[in-house]
């Protein structure tokens, strides 16, 4: 098998080898008693190593090389940086170095069965390499890692939520409003619905915050939807009415017609549907950041969400095409679900860390864990590992080890991954 640095830097900072009776390739006895601190900048693989070679107790660095000469082959020979080396560890040895320092061997103390595991990560191409020899982890250790990964899936979001704020000149419910847009319109329609949030100057909303024909006739027509020449019923035409009014006004420009997705959507998804619910829920809540603030808990962001549409959409998931009986079109648990995790969550989340107030970022953290775990593909693939997830905590958990790890063959920083490694040498 073709052997990575990456590989030996693993091997070494867990101990995957046999560590007894250990002698350096010039023969010298040689212990190891803190193999040190990856060092993920310039210079040596490990820092504030420790190891002990005859009688003489040495602190400094350990250099990690598949084989002896690429110590000349990546030049640090020439580096000053690597004057502190107190052992170079390889894979093979060829004594082609000439050095002040002792060089120690892995390919004889490395079990078999830890290259095959090795191998068997990398070489399959499944959706999660380890699928044909996973094995649960102990159950605190399963719990510690997932609670570290749905942290990492939480700061990953508020890197994006982290621009979004600024680009909007730090403006919380512009923000949010945006974000909230963007969750709701669902995989297909999440763009437009943001940039149609952001195609406007948000300040024009309180202006029509008392009034829900005017409100939505702003949102309709930057969505492009009142543009067209045939009046197709008697409430668009007035919409178009009322939105040229509004577009001349405020020299608006409107999306076109064309970023608008309805094929592979239940009617309910349908984006004038999701623009109508917009429209209510800013029109109750145009302060709407404002409004979750007051009272973060689960119940009232629910309470939040769940304002119906106005009368026309009731009857209607077009313009111009009637449905006979009337429907209530407010946001469906599933959806208001989908935004609370992706997008009220994390911007609490965010807002916590702007403000140093930890609350905040544990109650983002306690609503997660409130929530039914999301059920897709991902969830699916480790459920059939009987790995499954109860709650949204868990599940965003399980998303971010399959898109931030298994995706990446992150398999030598994953916990699972050194389970599975470990136990191939026990």
């Amino acid at each position: 098998m073709k052997f990575k640095e990456e590989l030996l830097q693993f091997i070494w900072q867990y101990k995957l080898f046999v560590n007894r009776a250990l002698r350096s390739v010039r023969g010298e006895t040689l212990e190891i008693i803190d193999t040190g601190k990856l060092n993920l900048n310039a210079g040596a693989d490990f820092i504030h190593a420790k190891v002990k070679i005859g009688d003489t107790l040495l602190a400094g660095n350990v250099e990690i090389h598949v084989r002896e000469r690429d110590w000349i082959a990546h030049k640090h020979n020439e580096d000053k940086a690597y004057d502190n080396i107190i052992l170079h560890v390889v894979y093979i040895a060829d004594n082609s170095v000439k050095r002040n320092f002792e060089t120690l061997e892995l390919k004889p103390l490395i079990d078999q069965k830890l290259l095959h595991t090795y191998q068997m990560l990398f070489d399959n191409r499944v959706k999660i390499p380890c699928f044909y020899i996973f094995r649960k982890p102990d159950p605190m250790e399963l719990s510690m890692w997932l609670h570290t990964l749905a942290i990492g899936r939480l700061e990953n979001k508020i890197y994006a939520i982290n621009e979004l704020f600024l680009q909007q000149n730090s403006d919380w419910n512009r923000t949010t409003a945006i974000l909230v847009a963007g969750f709701l319109g669902g995989q297909l329609n999440k763009e437009p619905l943001m940039q149609l949030m952001q195609s406007f100057d948000y300040r024009i909303l309180a202006k029509y915050c008392k009034n829900i024909f005017k409100m939505e006739a702003l949102l309709f027509g930057q969505a492009g939807m009142l543009e067209e020449t045939a009046v197709l019923d008697e409430y668009h035409g007035r919409l178009a009415a009322e939105y040229r009014h509004i577009k001349s006004l405020y020299q608006l420009t409107p999306l076109q017609l064309t970023a608008w997705k309805f094929s592979r959507l239940r009617p309910a998804a349908f984006p004038t549907i999701r623009i109508a619910q917009l429209a209510q829920l800013l029109f109750v809540h145009q302060h709407l950041f404002d409004d979750l603030v007051k009272n973060f808990d689960l119940e009232t962001v629910y309470h939040i969400l769940s304002n119906e549409t106005s009368d026309y959409w009731k009857t209607h998931y077009h313009f111009g095409s009637k449905k006979l009986i009337e429907k209530k079109k407010s946001i469906g648990r599933n959806s208001m679900d989908i935004v609370i995790i992706n997008a009220i969550v994390p911007l609490l989340f965010y807002y916590g860390k702007e403000i140093d107030n930890q609350d905040y970022c544990d109650r983002s953290l306690q609503i997660l864990e409130m929530i039914e775990a999301e059920e897709n593909s991902i969830t699916r693939l480790w459920a059939s590992l009987d790995l499954q997830s109860s709650t949204a905590f868990e599940s965003q958990a399980l998303i971010q080890l399959k898109t931030n790890y298994c995706d990446r063959f992150h398999c030598l920083k994953c916990r699972i991954g050194l389970c599975l490694m470990k136990q191939s040498t026990s």
